[in-house]
């Protein structure tokens, strides 16, 4: 197993600034995230600027870090569904993924999107549709796709809603990203959720809730981390572990980066109990 950062972690950086504090840091990979609504998207799948890429590649090459995954959530921040514009937030998307030498791409399990509710049915039959879409480019380009659940407000919040969301997917080859404060966020343990998605998994994302569900600094809250390192270890896990941190008042960039110190003390220490 592996311990990386998500850009994520420094969400209030620019772009090349966290790339280069992540890698200074000493993290060998970072996971680059483009949420559209946030202050400084570290992908813009929005704007979509052709220098925006280049960019991003003089940044990780001159740092010497990898990308190890592109994740977004192509429908933030829209009001209605728009077909058109989401797909081409995919398409960008797959396009930093293969700039960017990064090998899988990571999408949201169905954000809500509209001014009014929308039946379960329609809701996973629309969000099927951009998820095929992005199937279709990925392996045509020779890109792994995974989907995070599960995730409070999306379409799986719960395991069970989790596993119709897979079946109705219908994509063996798509892989899990599995974040420990939405499995604790769900109800369910952690060994309840790996018999679920187990074989899916291709990435654990670390982030800590406190009793309310509210993120916090990693060992800091409810989340049992080393039970988690229990049963990776027993099920020989060996993809990524991604510090994944949005502490409520740390916004600071400087402050940010301490908490990514912090969180990998922790959780280095954690991995290194027998």
């Amino acid at each position: 197993m592996r311990l990386t950062c998500s850009s994520l972690s420094l969400y209030n950086a620019a772009p090349v600034e966290a790339i280069e504090m992540i890698a200074g840091l000493g993290f060998a990979a970072l996971d680059l995230v483009g949420i559209p609504t946030f202050d400084t998207p570290h992908l813009d799948v929005a704007r979509r600027d052709l220098s925006e890429l280049d960019r991003l590649l003089r940044a990780v090459t001159s740092a010497k870090v990898e990308v190890a995954n592109v994740v977004t959530v192509p429908t933030d921040g829209l009001q209605d569904w728009d077909f058109s514009e989401i797909g081409a937030r995919v398409d960008w998307a797959v396009r930093a993924c293969e700039a960017l030498g990064a090998p899988r791409l990571v999408l949201d399990a169905g954000n809500p999107v509209g001014r009014g509710p929308v039946e379960r049915p329609a809701a996973l039959a629309r969000w099927k549709s951009m998820f095929d879409e992005a199937y279709r480019l990925t392996s045509n380009r020779g890109i792994s796709l995974a989907v995070e659940a599960p995730h409070t407000g999306t379409l799986a919040e719960r395991f069970d809603q989790v596993e119709e969301l897979l079946a109705v997917m219908n994509l063996p080859a798509v892989g899990v990203d599995f974040d420990t404060s939405h499995v604790f966020r769900s109800g369910s343990s952690f060994e309840e959720g790996w018999h679920v998605v187990g074989d899916r998994v291709i990435k654990v994302s670390l982030r800590d809730v406190d009793r309310e569900g509210e993120f916090c600094s990693p060992g800091d809250g409810e989340v049992d981390f080393p039970r988690l390192m229990r049963l990776l270890r027993a099920r020989q896990f060996v993809g990524d572990l991604a510090i994944e941190l949005e502490t409520p008042g740390i916004t600071l960039v400087a402050d940010q980066r301490r908490e990514i110190e912090l969180a990998r003390t922790f959780l280095e220490g954690v991995m290194g109990q027998g």
